[in-house]
This record gives structure tokens, C-alpha cells and sequence, in this order.
């Protein structure tokens, strides 16, 4: 009883884990194309 419950503690805690780094991947995607798109607008500004 207390092994199966220990597994299913460490798989949601990986769930957990997987869930975050997914989102963070995603964050700094979002992030990387936000800069990128800013860098085009300062660089046509400028010319």
C-alpha cells in the first residue's frame, strides 16, 4: 500500500516537473520572438 502510493506521489511529482518545463519552453519562445519582432521594429525605425 505504501509503495503504491510512494510511485504515484514521484509520478505526479514528475507530471509536475514536465508540466513546468513545458510551459517554461514556451514562455521563453514567446519571449525570444517577442525580442526578435521589437529588434525589426527598432531596426526599420532607424533607416
Amino acid at each position: 500500500m505504501t509503495v503504491a502510493v510512494a510511485k504515484s506521489v514521484i509520478a505526479f511529482g514528475i507530471l509536475i516537473m514536465a508540466l513546468n518545463l513545458s510551459r517554461l519552453t514556451t514562455e521563453t519562445m514567446k519571449i525570444s520572438t517577442g525580442h526578435r519582432r521589437t529588434l525589426r521594429a527598432a531596426y526599420i525605425h532607424t533607416y
